[in-house]
């Protein structure tokens, strides 16, 4: 049965039998903000679908859970040692509000709220209510704010090629054997002891064996996906699947072949979104940072701040391009009544497209322009630029066009200037218009691009844009001190919840720090007073 949590102060609270002095002391740190302001931020109510509303035993209060798993990630603690503290560290006593009875808590409590809310969007609210509820309590501008994206590793191994048939198949064979064991008996005897008997050794192999085994494990794995094919109790399985899939991203079946028709792909043909770990089919690869997850981090930036604060993360597989998450960003800040005025991002989130969707939400990129511009030729910013309605006035020479008519899909504008002008027109062969006989197609996306590489070179831009790049060390600060490059969990709704709390807890220390040093000052001016 669900029940809030009741935030009354009760004698039965052990900092009631401290002596006076230690009593004040814990007052001044952070345990007192944590209890009296971090605590009631929390949404208990978000995670009540969780309990039945009127049956069964009161729920051990989601705000303890939630709050456990906030202080795990500000320490960077193992769960036996954050158990540890809740037991017997009076600080943690007095930051939850936990009674002298509730310190009875059973570490797989904690796991099955962690599985229960792993996927849920009670995480995300939870996030994005303590974001907004600091952010109003000391009045933060979010105004200005800067994106970027960190790449972070769940906690698997990584694998060779090799490795991935070998451990896969291991992987579905430890099912077989530990469900259906008739069915696992029945198997041909060398393929028991290659992945059965002696789990994961056939990986371990010399680079000169290494292209002969694993096309053996390719064998061995079209010989499990066709056998067990049309079996509907094991094909149905989650590790049946990941043989399924395997096969198909990494093999090519040739029907036309004699004995086993399977070979083995090009590496450079694996697509990034391919299977990395059967212990993590969620994780993707990325060529630049390797395999795992990669997490977009909205951050206010305004100098004017006494903090700042993380307002927006989405955890995504590592392939993912940086261009397709900002407008949902922008979106969700919109909705919450955050969205900046300027948004300050690296190259990766530059497009026309984002460039005009910002825009259209009274958002303003602040960006450095992808690729480059022909220093010698005439370019899209060398014509006269309506950025408003975003059509071309008139060319570098001032001409005019005589046509200008919407394309067929009703985006791009199909312009002619006078051909007669742009034969003698000294700009001619350098000249997009003037290269095609005065015809020029125009896109929306290249006058937003023209006008951004434009205002590159502007001393306002450069200036501006340093703010940016303190972006990095929120990422850089999260991965030292909270542990969030390699996370405790696989499987993305672990990994997003495990990195969602990382950046709560930073945005909760940020805060506590801050309502700690104004206490403290309150204090010395109340001492400074004379009696």
């Amino acid at each position: 049965m669900f029940r809030l949590m009741d935030h009354q102060i009760s004698m039965e609270e052990a900092h009631f039998w401290m002596p006076e002095g230690h009593r004040e002391e814990l007052e001044r740190t952070w345990p007192h903000i944590f209890r009296t302001q971090v605590l009631k931020m929390i949404p208990e109510s978000q995670f009540s679908g969780l309990y039945h509303a009127t049956m069964g035993r009161p729920n051990f209060p989601v705000a303890i859970l939630v709050g456990l798993s906030i202080l795990k990630e500000m320490f960077d603690l193992t769960d036996e040692a954050l158990m540890s503290s809740f037991r017997f560290d009076m600080r943690y006593h007095y930051a939850l509000g936990i009674k002298l009875e509730e310190t009875e808590l059973a570490l797989r409590t904690l796991y099955y709220f962690r599985a229960a809310v792993a996927g849920s969007d009670a995480v995300g609210a939870t996030f994005d209510e303590v974001a907004d509820r600091i952010i109003a309590a000391l009045g933060l501008d979010t105004s200005r704010q800067r994106k970027d994206s960190t790449h972070i590793r769940s906690n698997m191994t990584n694998l060779t090629r090799l490795g991935l048939f070998v451990q896969t198949i291991g992987h579905f064979l430890g099912r077989l054997e530990k469900d259906f064991l008739d069915r696992y008996h029945l198997l041909p005897e060398e393929i028991i002891k290659r992945y059965g008997e002696r789990k994961g050794r056939f990986a371990d192999a010399k680079s000169s064996e290494g292209r002969r085994r694993l096309d053996v494990t390719a064998q061995d794995l079209w010989l499990l996906v066709e056998r067990f094919r049309e079996d509907g109790s094991i094909s149905q399985l989650p590790e049946y699947r990941l043989l399924e899939r395997l096969l198909n991203e990494q093999c090519d079946i040739q029907s036309d072949a004699d004995g086993v028709p399977v070979v083995m792909k090009d590496p450079k043909k694996i697509s990034s979104d391919s299977l990395q770990s059967p212990f993590d089919p969620d994780a993707s690869y990325d060529g630049h940072k390797g395999v795992g997850y990669q997490v977009q981090v909205s951050e206010t930036c305004s100098p004017d701040n006494p903090i700042q604060v993380v307002t927006r993360i989405d955890v995504e597989p590592a392939h993912h391009s940086d261009q397709h998450a900002l407008i949902p960003a922008l979106d969700d800040l919109e909705v919450r009544g955050h969205i900046p005025e300027k948004m300050f991002a690296d190259t990766a989130y530059n497009s026309g497209a984002n460039l005009i969707a910002a825009a259209q939400r009274g958002v303003d990129l602040v960006s450095p322009t992808p690729g480059k511009a022909d220093p010698d030729g005439i370019g899209m910013g060398d014509f006269d630029l309506d950025l408003e309605a975003l059509r071309v006035r008139a060319c570098p020479e001032g001409e005019h066009p005589i046509q200008d008519r919407l394309g067929s899909d009703g985006e791009t504008r199909n312009l002619r200037f006078d051909p007669e002008r742009c034969k003698v027109c000294e700009l001619a062969l350098d000249c997009s218009a003037g290269k095609e006989n005065g015809r020029l197609r125009v896109n929306p996306k290249n006058i937003a691009i023209a006008f951004s590489r434009a205002r590159e070179e502007t001393e306002e831009f450069k200036k501006d844009y340093r703010i940016r790049a303190g972006g990095e060390s929120i990422n850089a600060e999260c991965k030292t001190a909270h542990g969030l490059a390699k996370v405790w969990t696989r499987g993305e709704p672990k990994v997003t919840f495990a990195a969602t709390m990382k950046f709560l807890a930073c945005n909760v220390k940020r805060f506590m720090r801050y309502r700690c040093v104004q206490m403290l000052e309150k204090m010395e001016k109340r001492e400074l007073v004379p009696a």
